[in-house]
């Protein structure tokens, strides 16, 4: 139980994380606009692809947790699960 708690809290930093480091990896992007030298427009574009980059990869990592999750939950249907079930033919 302690351990599906944390693997929920996991995915929800993952995906929190990730939107922020989004968000600020494009604003800090955009400042490439700004007038400047070309060093300059170069650290924006590299400080600001790293923080995008990182922001990509922790959306990625949250969304792959969140449907290992899913798929951790659900039950699967065997052909040994089905046999304790009553036949409904033979009720017909």
């Amino acid at each position: 139980m302690g351990d599906d708690c944390h693997r929920v809290n996991d995915t929800t930093m993952y995906q929190m994380m990730g939107a922020l480091c989004t968000v600020y990896g494009l604003f800090v992007l955009a400042l490439v606009l700004i007038p400047n030298g070309l060093t300059g427009k170069l650290c924006f574009v590299f400080c600001g692809g790293s923080v995008l980059t990182v922001g990509l990869i922790l959306r990625s990592l949250g969304r792959r947790q969140a449907r290992r999750d899913l798929n951790l939950k659900v039950p699967s249907v065997n052909e040994a699960d089905l046999s304790i079930l009553p036949n409904v033919e033979q009720h017909l």
